[in-house]
């Protein structure tokens, strides 16, 4: 039978409202000398992306895939601004990029130096933060053009920025890495301490450099000792 109900659909949506792309609002660092840029010039962001990288393992039976890492997609992220007729937000990503490499020598600035958080906010139709994320280690690796053209006499300058960084964090991962650890991963039936996914009675272990992986299946032995962490 199926669970869905309409009048449960619209009255969900009725008390807690749809979350909408234009309610925004992004915070950009302060620079030396204390440049800075009022977050409503930011006229377009987005949330980033996350994906978990995985890895094919066969450790017996049939071949499967384990998670390896998270790509929090820090190879870009384009915002686009607005531009103010004295043109500051201009100079100001301007400042930011030649803060990565001097303009003079051309060398390469520490990372501390350039690397800076940009927080992002979703906001609800009254204004209030629901949902942030901040970009961490993040710098402007691209300015766009702004191209001048006599017959736009209606139009705004913008400027499309694209930030690289190195990760993201929220709320919500804050609440994932504040959750008790113990059980998890484990699989109905697993004995405790036994890695998921793996039969019981065997026990492989990741060996240290230049040993032989230690082996334990149901009471018979293969050592090569030094034999450390789980798979």
């Amino acid at each position: 039978m199926a669970t869905f109900s309409l009048d449960e659909f619209r009255t969900r949506i009725g008390n807690l409202g749809i979350a909408r792309p234009n309610r925004f609002q992004v915070i950009l660092p302060e620079l030396g000398g204390g440049a800075s840029l009022p977050s409503l010039m930011c006229e377009s962001s987005s949330l980033p992306p996350l994906s978990v990288l995985v890895r094919t393992q066969r450790i017996q039976g049939p071949m499967h895939q384990r998670a390896s890492n998270l790509d929090y997609g820090g190879g870009g992220i384009a915002m686009t601004f607005f531009v103010d007729a004295g043109m500051d937000v201009k100079r100001y990503f301007d400042t930011w990029v030649h803060m990565t490499v001097n303009p003079g020598s051309f060398t390469v600035n520490y990372y501390d130096d350039y690397a800076k958080p940009i927080s992002i906010y979703q906001l609800d139709e009254r204004d209030n933060e629901k949902y942030q994320i901040d970009l961490v280690g993040a710098f402007p690796t691209s300015l766009g053009v702004m191209e001048l053209n006599q017959s736009s006499n209606d139009m705004a300058h913008r400027l499309t920025v694209t930030f690289a960084y190195r990760y993201w964090s929220s709320d919500s991962i804050s609440q994932v890495e504040d959750q008790a650890v113990s059980g998890v991963g484990q699989e109905a039936g697993q004995p405790a301490g036994q890695p998921a996914g793996q039969p019981a009675g065997y026990n492989i272990r990741y060996p240290t450099w230049g040993t032989v992986p230690e082996f334990n299946a149901g009471g018979g032995e293969f050592a090569g000792g030094g034999a450390t962490g789980d798979f």
